[in-house]
């Protein structure tokens, strides 16, 4: 499934305006049952929220955000307050810099049973593009374990090493000291 934009990034014309396309039968059902539910924006560093929603094609947002029957025609992802766009905003989280308008936006969505989308950004294509860009989808991006460490933690500490060694040493004795201080049994 994708959201497709419909106008290029104009203010002075509303903004841009996100259509979901190919939407698989259990996300159409929902939505246009519920209307419109909060959408929660899978990013590189995990979940976010959002002040956008999806909206089925037969509601729109009135007054204060309140979902009313409407005639749009078509089930979008919308702001539901803010000047942002969810396109202004996976080019933000994804730092695509210099890439303006998209063509399409190639997402998954999880129902999650709390009501809300979790969107998932896996590709765009930009409107000045041919190919389209793969974004990089991460299971746990902030997991720091010993059975796995996130590319984020990895890349932060290599950095970190680079520019100043004495931090990561001070940072691994610190967290040996905690947990020196809290892996004994008698310690609640």
């Amino acid at each position: 499934m994708h959201l497709q934009q419909t106008k290029v990034e104009s203010r002075a014309s509303g903004g841009p305006q996100y259509y979901f396309h190919d939407l698989p039968v259990f996300v159409k059902e929902f939505i246009r049952g519920h209307g419109a539910c909060p959408v929660v924006l899978q990013t590189p560093y995990g979940i976010a929220s959002s002040s956008f929603m999806a909206v089925g094609r037969d509601h729109k947002l009135g007054k204060r955000g309140k979902v009313v029957l409407g005639k749009v025609g078509h089930d979008r992802a919308q702001a539901a307050s803010g000047d942002e766009s969810i396109g202004e905003a996976i080019r933000s989280w994804y730092a695509l810099k210099g890439m303006h308008d998209f063509e399409r936006v190639d997402v998954e969505v999880v129902i999650h049973p709390a009501g809300h989308f979790i969107l998932v950004p896996t590709a765009v294509l930009m409107r000045e593009s041919k190919r389209p860009r793969t974004l990089e989808k991460v299971a746990a991006p902030l997991a720091f374990h010993r059975d796995y460490q996130s590319k984020f933690w990895k890349n932060q500490i290599a950095t970190r090493r680079k520019e100043c060694a004495e931090d990561v040493s001070w940072a691994g004795k610190q967290i040996g000291r905690i947990v020196q201080e809290h892996g004994h049994v008698s310690t609640q």
